[in-house]
């Protein structure tokens, strides 16, 4: 595991104030999709169905990790590991998912991460869906789901995209909706200044909600 550092939160922060200069622009976009989940549409969507109605998928999946880091005195257990897969749907031929990163969380909060491998990706490829996979790692450590899904918000800017939707399972939709709250996000939109906004719609899809973050100067 590569421990956060000050320089890293630095680049950071600075990564989610560019997020927030295009705001406008991407709160725009957003509105004017055709995202991959039909309006009409209450039937839970496999991962495969999300890539069928994607330019692109990354897959985010929680595991708890039973023995990991359990000593006598550790203040580091339990350990929550999320990793994250990405799928380019835009291939002329069929593609395996690629090992994006890995993230460790303990009681909600990060400890570590590390990147495998680059993504392909450019501000043409719109319908791009984060997928939130159903599990008893999920449902127990939505906090730290929440904070994964905003680090891959900032990181795809670095990509000038963006996804159109990040969908997650129902039963945790309501709860992540405030874990996000307590991050910042809400769902009425600020007045003036800088904000990022997510679409969060639940899988199946029942609740379908925007949230925004104001970003401080």
């Amino acid at each position: 595991m590569k421990m956060p550092s000050a320089a890293f939160s630095k680049i950071y922060l600075f990564a989610v104030k560019r997020v927030a200069m295009q705001s406008v622009l991407l709160v725009t976009c957003f509105l004017a999709l055709q995202v991959p989940v039909a309006a009409e549409s209450q039937l839970y969507l496999t991962e495969d169905e999300v890539a069928e109605r994607s330019d692109w998928v990354m897959v985010v999946d929680a595991v708890q990790l039973p023995n990991y880091m359990k000593y006598p005195g550790s203040h580091l257990f339990p350990i929550t590991q999320i990793r994250v897969n990405y799928l380019n749907c835009l291939s002329d031929t069929p593609t395996r998912p690629i090992h994006y990163e890995d993230f460790w969380y303990h009681d909600g909060q990060p400890v570590g991460c590390r990147r495998y491998n680059l993504v392909d990706l450019n501000q043409l490829d719109r319908r791009g869906t984060i997928y939130v996979k159903a599990g008893k790692g999920t449902s127990a450590n939505t906090a730290a789901v929440a904070n994964v899904i905003v680090r891959l918000s900032v990181e795809l800017n670095v990509h000038e995209a963006s996804a159109a939707v990040v969908l997650v399972p129902e039963e945790v939709h309501r709860q992540l909706v405030s874990d996000f709250g307590s991050i910042g996000f809400f769902k009425r939109a600020v007045q003036g200044g800088a904000q990022i906004a997510i679409r969060l719609v639940s899988n199946p899809r029942v609740f379908d909600e925007y949230l925004y973050y104001k970003v401080s100067n």
